[in-house]
């Protein structure tokens, strides 16, 4: 060994333990950060002795147990695979199909041991479909709480999956004095013996917690079917699902439903009635649900039904609701409606249910026990669904506009009697066509919403915003007296109200509650736009924005307050005294609401994860944020967390522009909102008069203008009627007459 090579290696031998020691700290770093769970700031919690102490949440609440879903699949070229890649989180069972070697993790395929055993527990003769009937009690047995039998053609095409809620429905419930729930007119379809006849409102309640055992389609009188038959019928496919309430029916199809625990004993009644006894087995079906307090909730129209088969059930459903249950058990009670009503079945169906409730309490099923949930209080609403029968027999639609235009006769009429007038001189070659928009939200719900009850503004609003936004919704601090408002007699139009504001506190406090009851009635579209009603949308820089993110104003517009030192923070610190007197009216409100979310980080995953954005945005989580919210917009895919969230600051009565920029920033990173800007006049001269001040240029990349107040133009304004009708509504309409000022 040579002379250096013998230094290097004296060198490195004294150098060793030395990197040694370095090796095991730096195990012993990565190890304890990979192991340590992060702490987040200390939340606040009641002692037992009541007074208030700091309890720092160690971990993220643990998630609740995933809820046992179970598809079950029908047909020979189901693919079991393919079927746990559609349904995520859902266990699938393959009653017969194609099944790769190597199945997904959620794939279940049923064995002749299971068809066996299962032909032994019913009883069943080689005719009856025992294998589909083994599939459910094999679900039964293995912990489902909810079943969704699906059926695969022989193309491999099946049914697209439908939003399916496994909690209680909050939202509407049919409350009509009508025994018969109107689906036609819930969803607005094409009726063909109506013509274009708009049907009236009908009357709903907006409850919380009623239990949907089971949720399906119905099928609709009098309904048109579209040209292609694989359409179905023509009818609204936004409208909220609606639950049925006591005493009221509808014609479900129980070969398209989704059936939770207390409902397993209806599974096989689709399968062992002829196609005309099913109608009346849905009759059965929903009386029986009473008695356990479950309802039907209704997601959609699927077929036609002609109204003589609709009339001639009338009888059997006064004749359901005479009847009364006087057994102890509700398997007593199931069996002896059947038995009561053999009249109207088959002999066999009685032996069959005998046989069948035998095998599920073979497999642990436990029957629903007798319960009443009827009788909470809940809020009255008025609905009007997308009119199909309106505007596809009159106009033809541009391409991608898929969605019909309700009131669009009201609104021709309306611009014509408000516009063409000897005092309003219009733009020369103004080219508005309201049956035909340039553009259409078919998938967001804009939520107008009013802080006094200025409902005369409604046909303006209509007109500026219908065509665009087929789905609306007004919400207001009193319900509409009809007597008042002769001019609305014109319209269809969607109504709720969020209650006066208590005595205290300014019109419109609380009017965010407006859009918690429109998330809770649960529209099936991408989004929830809320805008006040004397905001004017700047519509074509909405159009390209995307629907999948919150909308909200600019990060830096935005106040961040100290709220417990009445202090603002800014570039850092919080040593600023603001001008804003919201902070310190509500000042208690709002301590009490962030005191709660940092209590119920322990339990509750969205409130962890919203104290935690407050935190990460605001530097400290008792930190809220204030601003203007007279226009936001909540993408649903957010509608769980935001009301949640949303509940605690009602209750706590937090003021409107404290509550809705913290809810947002609780819900997601600033950098995940896109940011819409708009012109706010404040200047009291500028908003009494905008006839004056008003330009289209300076809403060049803008989303809005504030104010505009279109009720005075009811009061006959000349200036205003002007305004409207040279300015606005060519600058809304008429995509080519941006310019004209």
């Amino acid at each position: 060994m040579s002379l250096k090579a013998t230094w290097l290696f004296g060198r490195l031998k004294r150098l060793l333990p030395c990197f040694l020691l370095i090796g095991i700290l730096f195990i012993g770093y990565w190890y304890t950060g990979q192991t340590t769970p992060v702490k987040i700031p200390s939340a606040h919690v009641k002692s037992p002795n009541g007074n208030t102490e700091a309890t720092p949440p160690e971990h993220v609440p643990t998630p609740e147990p995933a809820t046992q879903r179970w598809v079950i699949v029908v047909g020979r070229k189901a693919s079991c695979n393919a079927l746990a890649l559609t349904f995520v989180d859902w266990m699938v069972l393959l009653v017969d199909g194609h099944t790769a070697q190597y199945r997904h993790s959620r794939c279940v395929v049923l064995n002749q041991v299971d068809i066996d055993k299962s032909r032994g527990q019913l009883r069943l003769s080689d005719k009856q479909p025992f294998r589909l009937l083994a599939a459910y009690l094999y679900a039964i047995q293995h912990g489902a709480s909810v079943i969704l039998p699906i059926t695969v053609s022989d193309d491999g095409s099946m049914p697209p999956p439908r939003k399916h809620t496994a909690g209680p429905h909050t939202g509407l419930v049919f409350t009509s004095n009508d025994i018969m729930f109107d689906a036609a007119a819930h969803f607005g379809c094409n009726r063909t013996f109506r013509g274009t006849h708009s049907p009236s409102a009908l009357e709903y309640s907006l409850c919380r917690h009623r239990i949907a055992a089971i949720q399906t389609t119905t099928a609709c009188a009098g309904v048109k079917t579209s040209d292609s038959s694989t359409n179905g019928p023509v009818c609204d496919v936004h409208a909220p699902p609606v639950a049925l309430a006591y005493g009221r029916f509808t014609l479900i199809h129980l070969d398209d439903a989704l059936f939770t625990r207390d409902a397993f004993w209806a599974l096989p009644m689709a399968l062992v009635t002829g196609s005309n006894e099913r109608l009346t087995w849905s009759l059965f079906v929903q009386r029986l649900l009473w008695l356990s307090g479950n309802q039907v909730v209704v997601q959609g129209c699927r077929t036609g039904l002609s109204d003589k088969v609709s009339s001639r059930l009338l009888s059997t459903t006064a004749r359901l609701n005479k009847w009364s249950c006087h057994a102890t058990t509700m398997r007593q009670c199931l069996l002896d409606l059947i038995a009561n009503n053999s009249g109207l079945l088959h002999e066999s169906v009685v032996l069959f249910y005998t046989h069948w409730f035998d095998a599920l309490e073979h497999v642990s099923y436990t029957f629903p026990r007798f319960s009443d949930s009827f009788n909470e209080a809940c809020e009255q609403v008025i609905l009007h669904a997308v009119d199909q029968s309106v505007t596809r027999t009159r106009r033809h639609f541009g391409a991608g506009l898929r969605t019909p235009v309700t009131n669009i006769v009201a609104v021709e009429k309306f611009y014509k009697d408000t516009c063409h007038r000897d005092n309003v001189t219009l733009p020369k070659d103004t080219h508005i066509n309201f049956a035909q928009p340039w553009t259409q939200f078919n998938e967001v719900l804009l939520v107008v919403t009013f802080n006094k009850p200025h409902y005369e503004a409604i046909p303006y609003l209509e007109t500026l915003y219908r065509p665009f936004f087929p789905n609306m919704l007004y919400c207001g601090p009193i319900s509409i007296d009809a007597s008042r408002y002769p001019g609305l007699n014109n319209f269809r139009f969607s109504f709720i109200s969020y209650g006066q504001s208590p005595k205290g506190h300014v019109p419109g406090a609380f009017n965010y509650k407006c859009m918690e009851t429109a998330l809770r009635l649960d529209y099936a579209v991408d989004g929830y736009l809320s805008a006040a009603d004397d905001l004017l949308l700047a519509v074509h820089t909405l159009s390209e924005l995307t629907t999948k993110a919150v909308w909200y104003r600019p990060k830096n517009s935005i106040r961040i307050g100290e709220i417990s030192k009445l202090r603002e923070c800014k570039l850092g610190m919080c040593d600023f005294y603001p001008h804003w007197k919201w902070w310190k009216d509500y000042q208690n409100a709002t301590v009490e609401a962030l005191k709660e979310i940092a209590n119920r980080t322990h339990s509750s995953a969205i409130m962890h994860a919203g104290y935690q954005r407050l935190l990460s945005s605001n530097g400290a989580a008792d930190r809220p944020n204030g601003g203007f919210a007279d226009i936001y917009y909540i993408p649903s895919k957010l509608s769980r967390e935001f009301l949640e969230l949303v509940d605690v600051f009602l209750r706590h009565r937090v003021f409107l522009e404290i509550a809705v920029p913290t809810i947002i920033r609780c819900l997601v990173a600033p950098t995940d909102v896109v940011e819409i800007r708009g012109v706010a006049v404040n200047d009291v001269a500028r908003r009494l008069q905008p006839w004056k001040y008003f330009t289209t240029q300076s809403l060049v990349g803008k989303s809005y203008w504030h104010p505009l107040k279109w009720g005075i133009l009811a009061g006959g304004s000349v200036e205003y009627s002007k305004l409207y009708c040279t300015k606005v509504l060519p600058y809304l309409h008429d995509r080519f007459a941006r310019s004209i000022d």
